[in-house]
């Protein structure tokens, strides 16, 4: 397999605004195909959903609470790392 010429132009690159503008519209496009594509991953955002709906109901001391939404979002991080390194060996 060729690979194409991969030379980076560091003159010719978003700034500013504009650069935050498209990494904040690829960040929400990855994470809508991660939810539509990806059914583990769908029920790691129902748990994190679901965990912060339900914390202020629990009788839970304010640590708690937060070693709770911690730890969900542990797992929601977990999860975001293995869907990337299993894109990459799928070649998407």
């Amino acid at each position: 397999m060729i690979e194409p010429n991969m030379t980076f132009d560091n003159q010719n690159k978003l700034k500013g605004l504009k650069r935050l503008k498209f990494a904040l519209g690829n960040s929400i496009r990855a994470l809508t195909w991660l939810v539509s594509h990806e059914s583990a991953f769908k029920q790691e955002v129902w748990l994190l959903i679901t965990t912060l709906a339900l914390l202020p109901f629990l009788p839970f001391s304010l640590y708690e609470s937060v070693a709770l939404i911690i730890a969900t979002l542990f797992v929601f991080l977990g999860g975001l790392d293995a869907t990337q390194q299993a894109s990459q060996f799928s070649g998407l």
